[in-house]
């Protein structure tokens, strides 16, 4: 969890974008939102009874709609109440903003978040037009047409009113539960939109097996484009088809499935946390794991190992002297390599460990820091004491 550093990350800033014909709605000035929060509400034309939503789109701190030329990434998520605020959510947030925000102060580029609202209608919207097991309450699954207003109607709403990078690659779907199995179901029906799938908890167990699987099969992933890059996720505890230990237990068949179709084994991720129940509280433990899998890049992580990286300095009487060796390790391992040099002769060794100068010695310090084929520097003003 992430909330507790909310309060250094900034105030909560709101704003409110209309759409052409129907009137936005004000955010909860008194929620737990970091960063900004945009609320608009848009027609369904997908549905023929009139039905509209209200799409909930986060924007960090730093973000600038002036600032055309600094674009983000997008994560588009279902139950929008439940991602942001404690106080519109369900049981508890996902914190998102707050997870969002932490990865930027340590150097991350950032991304634009839309939320969708649930509704009644939720199980129906949510639930791909796949043959049911018996008992399931799902009675006219609707998430052919969701999934179409999601990418017919809100994400052209959100590329042309935010700074977004709206190509596949920079795009993602998200949810749990009913949202997780709906993700995944955009993800296989929209490849050339979603690059990324976030499928927590997906309720595989609601429907006959053998069709879902049957659909994987038919699928060929081995064309350039055609599969995403899909994060799976369940926890382990209860009993029964749709605890999680059930949900858990229907996901090898999904990814053995898609690999004999052709799915690349670097594109899809599976994991199982055996404790987990079915609550807000584990998919936003869960979260900062997946986002990272799936939105950052080399270049992202080589940043972040950059900006975090730290050297030891003495306490008390030695505070800003380097009397031991430095500290390699970063917030953000990232199986970085870190290579050092120093402006005076015979003070470090590449990899960081000190030698014993004869006199107290300021130097500067260059930290070259290396993930994949990524390279950042980074530079330390220093007084190496004699020890």
């Amino acid at each position: 969890m992430i909330k507790s550093g909310a309060a250094i990350l900034g105030a909560v800033a709101m704003s409110v974008t209309p759409t052409t014909n129907i009137p936005a709605q004000a955010s909860n000035a008194n929620g737990t939102v970091v960063g900004n929060l945009t609320l608009a509400t848009l027609a369904m034309p997908q549905y023929a009874d009139g039905r509209s939503r209200t799409i909930r789109i986060w924007t960090p701190k730093a973000y600038d709609p002036a600032d055309t030329n600094r674009r983000y990434p997008v994560l588009y998520m279902h139950d929008g109440q439940n991602l942001f605020d404690a106080s519109t959510s369900f049981a508890g947030e996902w914190e998102v903003d707050e997870t969002v925000s932490a990865l930027m102060a340590d150097g991350y580029r950032g991304a634009i978040v839309v939320g969708v609202d649930n509704s009644a209608d939720r199980l129906n919207e949510l639930s791909p037009p796949w043959p049911r097991n018996p008992g399931t309450p799902i009675t006219a699954p609707s998430g052919d047409k969701y999934a179409s207003f999601i990418v017919s109607t809100v994400k052209p709403y959100v590329d042309a009113h935010f700074n977004t990078l709206p190509g596949r690659d920079t795009t993602g779907v998200g949810g749990s539960s009913m949202g997780g199995i709906i993700s995944f179901y955009m993800g296989l029906t929209y490849p050339a939109v979603f690059g990324k799938v976030l499928a927590f908890s997906p309720s595989f167990p609601l429907y006959v097996k053998r069709d879902y699987l049957a659909r994987i099969a038919a699928i060929d992933f081995s064309p350039a484009g055609a599969a995403t890059r899909l994060y799976l996720y369940s926890g382990g505890a209860g009993d029964g088809a749709m605890s999680e230990n059930g949900i858990a237990k229907s996901l090898p068949a999904v990814v053995s499935a898609l690999k004999r179709s052709g799915y690349p084994a670097a594109q899809v991720k599976s994991h199982v946390w055996a404790i987990a129940s079915h609550s807000e509280g584990f998919w936003a433990a869960e979260f900062l794991t997946a986002f990272d899998w799936l939105f950052l890049t080399d270049s992202d992580r080589a940043d972040m190992a950059a900006a975090t990286l730290a050297i030891g300095y003495g306490d008390g009487d030695n505070a800003g002297n380097v009397t031991s060796n430095l500290d390699l390790a970063t917030r953000w391992d990232y199986s970085a390599k870190v290579a050092w040099k120093s402006s005076a002769p015979r003070v470090i060794t590449a990899r960081g460990k000190f030698t014993r100068p004869k006199y107290p010695t300021r130097v500067t310090l260059t930290a070259t820091v290396t993930v994949g084929a990524q390279t950042r520097t980074r530079t330390f003003e220093v007084q190496v004491l004699v020890r």
